[in-house]
């Protein structure tokens, strides 16, 4: 005989076949029973998320009007304003004008004259092409062409210029020049960049004055030498040298020599003629002079191999 009292059936041993267990059950009635309570939770949850939204939206757009809006207006003013450009910003940015010394004149031989005047550049990052010439008593000379770099000083020069008379009065006109600025990205020493690219060394400059014929005719021609050496890491077409001749201090003469084809690592001993009487002379000077900055000026390495010794004449 069967007993079904429900007083004595134990409910937690019932096992639904289907997996649903008596306490999902029961979760299930509760969640039915309050279903409208968990609506209110989440309602006022929501409610309480947005209100503080709101409140943030308030104090941002708030702060936002009453200084934020300022402050873009300053931002927007400074941005718009045009500041006047200090005249001293451009001085110093600008290239200044070129100066020059007053113009020497020698008479070398005969009615053959020559011209010298030290010209400076005090710009420290732009560097001149030049044309130039000389007023020689109101009448111009021939022009010239040139260029002179940064912070630099050299000298122009007019050779063996015929004349029927010692000029009374010279002056040395310098057309516009076409300044370049150095491009600081490309070249931010400049003083480096010259020194790797001039770095050409002049040892033994000597003079050796005219000498008296057998017959007893005085020819004025003197010579002098040098010794160059391309210690540059660049093979030159072709490398100019000034030369001045001193004497007690002075410059008594200046002539002009080339080399062509200077390679990297070269030594060459260069013998020209000097024309001229010159009396005593205690110092040679010599100045190399190469326009680094025009790219046909180098010679591209085609093996190696060192050039024999060769003079070099003045190119009159």
């Amino acid at each position: 005989m069967i007993d079904n009292d429900p007083q004595k059936i134990n409910l937690e041993r019932y096992q639904d076949l289907d997996g649903v267990t008596l306490k999902k059950l029961n979760f299930g009635l509760w969640f039915v029973g309050h279903v409208k309570l968990i609506k209110n939770i989440l309602f006022w949850l929501l409610m309480v998320a947005g209100g503080i939204a709101w409140l943030y939206f308030i104090y941002t757009f708030g702060f936002y009007v009453i200084k934020g809006m300022k402050d873009d207006d300053k931002l927007l003013a400074n941005m718009v304003a045009v500041r006047p450009i200090d005249h001293r910003f451009i001085l110093n940015i600008s290239a200044k004008p070129l100066a020059a010394s007053e113009v020497q004149v020698f008479n070398t031989s005969g009615n053959k004259y020559d011209f010298l005047v030290l010209i400076e550049n005090p710009s420290q990052r732009h560097w001149a092409d030049l044309s130039y010439y000389f007023l020689i008593d109101g009448q111009p000379s021939e022009k010239l062409k040139n260029y002179i770099f940064p912070n630099e000083s050299k000298y122009l020069t007019l050779l063996a210029k015929e004349l029927n008379f010692k000029p009374s009065s010279v002056e040395l006109i310098m057309e516009n020049p076409n300044w370049h600025r150095i491009d600081a990205k490309k070249i931010p020493n400049w003083e480096i960049y010259k020194t790797e690219h001039m770095n050409i060394e002049i040892k033994n400059a000597g003079y050796v004055p005219p000498r008296t014929s057998g017959l007893s005719e005085k020819i004025n021609l003197g010579q002098v030498g040098f010794t160059v050496s391309n210690l540059s890491p660049y093979n030159y077409w072709k490398v100019n040298f000034t030369t001045l001749l001193y004497s007690y201090g002075s410059v008594v003469g200046v002539n002009q020599y080339f080399a062509d084809s200077l390679k990297s690592g070269e030594t060459r001993v260069i013998e020209a003629n000097y024309p001229g009487q010159f009396g005593r002379i205690d110092k040679v000077e010599v100045i190399p002079d190469v326009n680094f900055m025009d790219p046909t000026v180098y010679e591209k390495f085609i093996g190696s191999g060192i050039l024999p010794i060769e003079e070099v004449k003045k190119d009159r």
